[in-house]
């Protein structure tokens, strides 16, 4: 007995680690629905934690051109999380039709290119756990302000449809903590709106280039916590003061090719951008001036890329306003220093400065050229 009893004490002692075991294995089903497919991952030593992965996109290929009745599933197996409908002919979605069992768990729904046109307001209702949602390439051109109120999203791809006029009331989300990435680009869209005391949206990323504003919607996005925003390719030819005011969490800004030409800077267009980190203002050729109080306050900025603009210098009192620049992004070459670099570059866009001079020892820079090699430049 005295010989049998630490074995088992120390099989006992072994079995918390045997039942933290992460490995996975995985499978496709040969239960799935027809003409989809369903991949399931299982964990754990007993593969007691399985999980499903739903393909019925491109019904019509599936099917070996055969017949086509694309349809959703009326259900899906229990241990679902994840549902693809993509690149089907799918044309109506009407309340009921994504209740069916299986569908409570979903994480994952994508429903990009079909050709939805409108969703009701409870068509998503019974997906409480739904995490990103995938309605890009649709045509959709009305959202419902009911339609996401009781989900939990953390990413939604309105991408590349027609909604042209968009109120961000709409991206109040079931739990309003929860930061959510949103995907607005390529819509047409002319202007943005929120109306003041109204439960502001907790949005953390905001694409909406490729669209048709004029202006930086600047009542739409005061107050949002947003990170990142992108307004690139859209029709903004100046930049008014303060046009970013109320965005201090605001780390990324993208405001790259204007297709209206982006001509004029205003003074303290970036005030309040506090902890700006990166800013791309590159493809703008019109844009031939940068003045030292366009900078002012933007004490974190570390990455600028001004490529492809029409700037000829960039004076060191209008760079002594960036203690914070690391990366200085010019035509094809990139220089990147150390410490506030108080440099005087006369920028040929056809390859890198020519000339430079550093107010400042100790200044260690770096250039970058196209092809990739770095050049160390120290104390010029």
């Amino acid at each position: 007995m005295t010989c049998i009893m630490p074995v088992f004490i120390s099989q006992l002692l072994l079995l918390p680690l045997l039942l933290l075991d992460i490995s996975r294995t995985c499978c496709i089903r040969n239960d799935c629905l027809p003409v989809c497919r369903c991949h399931t991952l299982s964990y754990g030593p007993f593969e007691s934690l399985r999980l499903t992965h739903v393909d019925c996109s491109d019904q019509y290929s599936n099917s070996g051109g055969k017949q086509y009745n694309a349809s959703i599933p009326k259900y899906l197996p229990l241990d679902s999380i994840s549902l693809d409908l993509s690149s089907n002919r799918i044309s109506a979605l009407r309340s009921g039709m994504l209740h069916g069992p299986g569908y409570t768990t979903l994480k994952t729904l994508d429903l990009s290119r079909n050709p939805l046109e409108h969703l009701g307001p409870n068509v998503l209702s019974g997906l409480f756990y739904l995490d990103f949602l995938n309605l890009s390439h649709t045509g959709l051109q009305v959202l419902d302000l009911r339609m996401l109120q009781r989900l939990s999203l953390s990413d939604l791809d309105l991408s590349h449809n027609r909604l042209q006029n968009v109120s961000l009331d709409t991206f109040v989300t079931g739990r309003i903590g929860r930061p959510l990435t949103l995907r607005l680009s390529d819509n047409g869209l002319t202007f943005i709106i929120r109306h003041t005391g109204s439960t502001i949206p907790n949005l953390r990323f905001l694409d909406l280039s490729q669209n048709l504003l004029s202006v930086v919607p600047s009542h739409a996005l005061k107050g949002l916590p947003l990170r990142h925003l992108d307004l690139s390719e859209n029709f903004i030819s100046t930049l008014l003061p303060k046009a970013f005011d109320g965005l201090p969490e605001l780390i990324h800004l993208n405001l790259r090719a204007m297709r209206g030409q982006l001509s004029s800077i205003s003074h303290h267009a970036f005030s309040g951008l506090r902890n700006l980190h990166e800013m791309d203002i590159s493809g703008n050729p019109a844009l031939a001036v940068l003045s030292p109080n366009i900078f002012q306050g933007l004490h974190s900025l570390r990455d600028l890329r001004i490529a492809g603009t029409g700037l000829d210098d960039m004076p060191s009192e209008t760079l002594s306003k960036l203690p914070a620049l690391q990366l200085l992004s010019v035509g094809n070459t990139s220089f990147i220093c150390s410490k506030l670099p108080l440099i005087y570059l006369k920028l040929l866009w056809t390859g890198f400065a020519q000339e430079s001079r550093v107010a400042q020892e100790g200044v260690t820079c770096h250039v970058i050229y196209p092809n990739g090699d770095h050049l160390g430049i120290n104390k010029l």
